[in-house]
């Protein structure tokens, strides 16, 4: 028994990880409510679908300004749409794709996280920061498969890209909890 204590007391900063991550992504579910076919989103009942939808269209201007460098039939076809001159695919960002809720998803991992709140301030922001370019690269990735290689999407889209996201998300937690993280101290 000594050694299952000692042993979750050393992993118990990515225990407290893991369980601030269910925890937050059962609260969003909680309190989340929309449809991508819609794009009408609900917080706790108040339409919220405006505050997504910037970030949605925010986020299609920046992978068409990167990606239409390198694929000149690539044109947007709405505020949110991509789409191919020479092909009858296309791409929409549809509010789930804009990365608010791994955002959300992260500011409560660092409040749960051991560390000063001078560093939390910057490092919160900074890690945001590092998503949203996440965010785009992935986009950005997506786009072309949409184009050129669209019987691949659902296995980038579902699995290998979304799981990169949170294994990211990972890395970038473990660099605050070795350089700013406190430790446990051995009894």
């Amino acid at each position: 028994m000594r050694k299952i204590i000692d042993i979750l007391k050393e992993q118990a900063d990515i225990i407290i990880f893991i369980v601030v991550m269910l925890c937050a992504n059962w609260l969003w579910k909680l309190c989340i409510d929309g449809e991508e076919a819609t794009g009408i989103v609900y917080f706790l009942g108040l339409d919220v679908s405006s505050f997504f939808h910037f970030f949605a269209k925010t986020l299609t201007r920046e992978v068409y300004a990167i990606m239409h460098h390198f694929l000149p039939a690539l044109v947007m076809s709405s505020d949110v749409k991509l789409s191919f001159t020479d092909s009858s695919f296309g791409s929409h960002t549809a509010w789930t794709c804009t990365a608010v809720k791994q955002s959300f998803i992260w500011i409560c991992i660092m409040i749960f996280s051991r560390g000063s709140w001078k560093h939390k301030l910057w490092y919160i922001p900074l890690g945001i920061l590092c998503f949203h370019i996440i965010n785009i690269i992935r986009l950005c990735i997506l786009t072309y498969i949409v184009g050129y290689q669209h019987e691949l999407f659902d296995l980038f889209h579902l699995y290998i890209l979304k799981y990169m996201f949170y294994f990211l998300m990972f890395l970038i937690w473990v660099l605050w909890n070795e350089k700013f993280g406190t430790r446990y101290e051995k009894l």
